[in-house]
């Protein structure tokens, strides 16, 4: 609309193409120009600012996009440390259960080594009282 608008005014100015057209003497006035009307300003002013409005929405809803991707990956990250905390745990529990498997096991070779004692004693004892 503003285009058709501003062509309908434009007069045409001679490029120098056609050899019999002659150049313009120095000093001789320019010729018209197309002066847009205040109409016309305004609505390029208009036509501006739907622009520059288009833009900033395009960039926001793009921010807005990646705040959504952002979020679904702090999600992912969220369960992964959940399912971290309870190997952590898991792993807690299984040192916790080692020790006192192992204190069992040392508990156990101690009554061993104990029982054995006695018994290399009593041996002894019986051989004493046997003769030998």
């Amino acid at each position: 609309m503003v285009e058709a608008s501003i062509r309908n005014k434009m007069i045409p100015v001679p490029r120098g193409d056609d050899p019999h057209d002659e150049a313009r003497p120095f000093g001789a006035p320019a010729p018209a120009v197309v002066r847009p009307t205040v109409d016309d300003v305004q609505e390029i002013a208009k036509l501006t600012a739907a622009g520059v409005t288009a833009q900033y929405e395009a960039a926001a809803e793009a921010i807005e996009k990646m705040g959504v991707e952002v979020k679904d990956r702090v999600a992912k990250l969220e369960a992964a440390l959940s399912e971290c905390d309870k190997d952590l745990k898991l792993i807690a529990e299984a040192a916790a259960s080692i020790r006192e498997k192992g204190k069992l096991v040392a508990m156990q070779i101690e009554e061993a080594s104990a029982l054995s004692k006695d018994i290399r004693e009593s041996c002894a004892d019986f051989r004493k009282k046997v003769g030998g």
